[in-house]
């Protein structure tokens, strides 16, 4: 499950699942499946056999197992290493979607189970996406929810699944946070009696940067039915007493509801509550995404590039967020000053015809071309490829990834940012300051936590929907309480704990809740910041 991997110029997806994790999901699975007999088993996605050997160990009785890789090694490897089952197996070399697609008059099988790829659809190979178009056709299937290959494999093994059957999948994360994760569920909740989703404390792939969880869908469950979340200590060991029935919602509960498993009922009950009755940012605030240059090494570049290449008319003030390096929640042209005089801090803009052009931009833009930047896809799309649409810098932004937490600043250097940042436009009557006054309290960067996503290292993410729809309790300050808020941003030096301290004091008194309300808040940000942060470092 790692897309980085390649093979022959292909990206393969391929990280094998330790032996002990495989082990565990095969018993999972005979449980569930209690005293089922003559099972048919299906691994679309082989890798090195680790489930056959799993399946070989186990009490379930395999009538026959079917294997595929795209892998030709992989085949060969485990057809010499086959000898030893005690079941009957099929070998398949070729994309398991092709084998999906065909009509088969073998029985469907009963069980299906591995560890499919995990390939963003820009690297589909050609074959992938020409199969995946055909499954999409043949099915029925929107193309925005095969937005990546265990999205393909899902609908393609649902499909030939036989009407009792169970799948076991081991899948990312983003499962439970992006948009075609969602569809996902949806989608498996829809075909399946139950789906048991389990969440690990420990990584199971350490080597690479996806999380991931394990998907058990099951078609005649005896147990409830419905969506459930599991929380493991570890994939080595999978029943778990903490599993909490979750709701597929829409709006601002939607990130509280996929992570009901780390609260008690009553505390989610709170929790919606609370959101229920909050504004959100939206109510007082537009953003949008900072310049997208499509090649920043290009396009932006240090003070000291610009003046040899004397194109310092056409340079403008811009931060990036690897140069942004202060705690401040005000960003002052000082702080811009201090990061212009090392980093690439000079947006290079053109604009207008080529030809009108000063010969020093004509050949700056030539070389540019003679790197090939006039394919890239952003670029070619422009009527010049070399003239970025222009956005004025706003009254705030905000970085659409952040690690220790998310901060919304003051852009009093009145700069430029790059589309890694929103910028952010207060709406008549509010402003800029009482916004980011407003902003850093515990309710805030709870549902950041909830509505975000994270990525290797714990880094989070909040898409433009999300953090406009994040709660935001208002509080206009005096000028007595914003310069006590800026000594507190300076005193804590990044630390959020004392900034939290600071706004959940004035945030109790706004809400009307006590001081047991707040203590909660600030437990339920720690506990789900903590389960993001459990790969990464502070």
């Amino acid at each position: 499950m790692k897309e980085t991997e390649k093979k022959d110029g292909q990206f393969t997806g391929s990280v094998y699942t330790p032996y002990n994790v495989a082990q565990s999901m095969v018993a999972h699975c005979k449980e569930i499946l209690g005293d089922r007999k003559e099972l048919r088993v299906l691994e679309p996605s082989v890798g090195d056999g680790v489930f056959a050997r799993a399946l070989n160990t186990s009490e379930i009785p395999v009538l026959s197992l079917t294997v595929v890789d795209l892998d030709q090694n992989a085949i060969e490897q485990l057809k010499l290493n086959s000898d030893y089952l005690r079941f009957p197996i099929k070998f398949h070399h070729c994309d398991f979607i092709e084998i999906a697609i065909k009509p088969s008059n073998e029985a469907p099988p009963d069980l299906i189970i591995g560890n499919p790829p995990f390939i963003r659809f820009r690297n589909f190979s050609d074959e992938f996406k020409n199969n995946t178009t055909l499954l999409a056709n043949k099915w029925n299937v929107p193309a925005k929810e095969m937005r990546n290959a265990w999205a393909v494999f899902l609908h393609a093994t649902e499909k030939i699944l036989s009407s009792d059957g169970l799948l076991a999948f081991i899948l990312p994360y983003e499962i439970l946070t992006v948009a075609y994760g969602q569809q996902a569920l949806q989608f498996l909740q829809e075909m399946f009696h139950r789906v048991d989703i389990h969440v690990s404390r420990k990584k199971v792939f350490p080597e690479i940067e996806q999380d991931t969880v394990i998907v058990f869908a099951n078609r005649s469950s005896k147990f409830d039915q419905g969506l459930f979340l599991h929380k493991n200590d570890s994939f080595s060991s999978l029943p778990s007493n903490k599993v909490k029935k979750i709701k597929l919602v829409n709006g601002p509960n939607r990130g509280l509801e996929m992570n009901a498993f780390f609260f008690d009922e009553r505390r989610l009950d709170e929790l919606r509550e609370i959101r229920q009755n909050c504004s959100s940012i939206s109510d007082f605030a537009s953003s949008s995404p900072g310049l997208v240059t499509a090649a920043n090494d290009f396009f932006i570049r240090t003070l000291k590039d610009v003046k040899e290449l004397c194109l310092e008319n056409f340079a403008q003030p811009i931060i990036k967020r690897s140069s942004f390096n202060t705690s401040s929640p005000i960003f002052r042209k000082a702080d811009y000053e201090r990061i212009a005089s090392k980093e690439p801090s000079q947006f290079l803009h053109f604009q207008g015809d080529f030809a009108l052009l000063p010969d020093r931009a004509q050949n700056y833009i030539l070389e540019g071309k003679k790197l090939g930047l006039h394919l890239r896809f952003k670029c070619k799309n422009r009527e010049n490829w070399f003239e970025v649409n222009m956005v004025k810098p706003q009254a705030g932004f905000i970085f659409k990834r952040s690690h220790s937490y998310p901060r919304l600043v003051i852009n009093k250097a009145v700069i430029l940012t790059t589309d890694s940042a929103y910028g952010i436009t207060p709406h008549e009557d509010y402003s800029i300051e009482d916004l980011c006054f407003s902003f850093y309290n515990s309710l805030t960067l709870l549902f950041a936590e909830l509505d975000g996503r994270f990525y290797g290292g714990g880094v989070l993410e909040l898409t433009p929907k999300e953090f406009r729809g994040l709660p935001l309790v208002f509080k206009k300050p005096s000028k007595k309480e914003f310069s006590e808020f800026l000594k507190i941003h300076r005193l804590a030096k990044g630390n959020p704990e004392p900034i939290l301290d600071f706004g959940d004091k004035w945030l109790g008194n706004v809400l009307n809740i006590d001081r047991t309300t707040l203590i909660m808040l600030r437990k339920c940000w720690k506990t789900v910041r903590a389960h993001r942060l459990r790969h990464g470092r502070l």
